[in-house]
């Protein structure tokens, strides 16, 4: 008996154990079951200090995503700057389903 209550306390932190992993991928949008980010078509939008919205494009992949953002953020010599970007995967009829980096 002692044996067996040794061996479920092994298994309670396991299951402890996957059910944090479980959490923290599910919120951080990333699980090894779900579509993988850089096979999705996004749109890109990019975000000036003061707030202004410019549309960059669709692109193929979070990757492709930032990297747009990025170097549109140096083309406008404003690297250094808390700009932001956002890509939002177009899906079910929405032009911004769900976001995605």
């Amino acid at each position: 008996m002692l044996k067996l209550s040794f061996n479920l306390k092994y298994l309670y932190i396991l299951i402890l154990v996957f059910s944090i992993f479980a959490s923290n991928s599910l919120w951080a949008n990333w699980w090894p079951f779900s579509p993988n980010s850089e096979n999705v078509i996004v749109n890109v939008y990019f975000y000036f200090p003061d707030g202004k919205e410019v549309f960059l494009g669709q692109m193929k992949g979070a990757s492709s995503c930032q990297s747009a953002a990025v170097n549109y953020a140096h083309s406008k010599d404003i690297s250094s700057a808390r700009w932001d970007y956002i890509c939002c995967t177009i899906e079910k009829g929405s032009s911004c389903y769900k976001k995605i980096r």
